[in-house]
């Protein structure tokens, strides 16, 4: 793909790649989300993610689902308890 940006990551760093791979790979299988901008963001990345496939991409993106329902039900429950619309 034409105008790739160079990805050079640290250990550390490549784990924030998962979810944002995880997530991508689930979408463009039409499965539970679709999200467009994952897949447009990781096409973008000139970085080898089939380093990647060898990860429970799957358990990553569960964890990540997991997390984004709780933070959506904890803010709802603040701005229910706080009264700020």
């Amino acid at each position: 793909m034409p105008n790739q940006i160079d990805v050079r990551l640290k250990d550390l760093e490549k784990t924030l790649l998962i979810p944002l791979y995880a997530r991508s790979e689930e979408t463009r299988k039409n499965g539970l989300i679709r999200d467009l901008k994952e897949i447009e963001i990781v096409d973008h990345l000139k970085y080898d993610f089939d380093k990647m496939k060898k990860t429970s991409l799957k358990r990553a993106f569960f964890r990540t689902l997991t997390f984004n329902i709780l933070l959506k039900m904890t803010n709802q429950y603040l701005l229910n308890i706080f009264k700020i619309s």
